[in-house]
């Protein structure tokens, strides 16, 4: 018995070759990985696996960042997010949020942690005013997703007994 015939190597795709096209309008929305997948801390939910330990993906450099929002601007780009890892371990975080928001609103999906009573006022000077959200208002559930909390790391909000809480609840565990 001989082997089956597997038929030719490449079938060409007739279908694929003539459906319709559609042209490239504009840009609607920017998203910059800033500091790729480094990141203060290590959470459990995190969709890139970011970590404090030798990111996957590098930190993106300030010239690269400032041409993207460039040639986004270019593109009609309406607004404009920061990711990583953790956005505000960036070095130039500042002035590339200041370079950003001259073009789009932009908005940062940070953890917190970094962002203290003078960078809160940074914050605030830049964008007229600001707002930021947690993963969680309280210390007890925060320990649910990742090995410390962002009160503990210095996150602004929270109680004092929450901020300097090492305990967490029963069935919860550090990474």
């Amino acid at each position: 018995m001989g082997t089956p015939s597997r038929g030719p190597a490449l079938t060409p795709n007739v279908e694929a070759a003539t459906a319709p096209t559609a042209p490239f309008l504009r840009l609607t929305t920017l998203w910059i990985q800033i500091t790729g997948t480094w990141c203060n801390l290590r959470c459990t939910h995190c969709i890139n696996a970011s970590g404090p330990a030798d990111p996957w993906l590098p930190s993106m450099d300030a010239r690269s960042i400032r041409h993207a929002i460039r040639e986004a601007e270019t593109l009609g780009v309406k607004e404009i997010y920061f990711t990583g890892g953790e956005p505000f371990l960036h070095p130039e975080i500042l002035p590339l949020l200041k370079d950003s928001l001259a073009v789009a609103p932009t908005s940062v999906l940070t953890n917190g942690t970094r962002i203290d009573v003078r960078m809160a006022a940074a914050l605030a000077r830049l964008a007229g005013e600001a707002a930021y959200s947690l993963a969680s208002a309280s210390a007890s559930t925060m320990w649910m997703s990742n090995g410390t909390t962002a009160f503990e790391a210095g996150a602004p909000g929270g109680t004092r007994s929450e901020r300097s809480s090492s305990s967490r609840p029963e069935g919860s565990s550090p990474l």
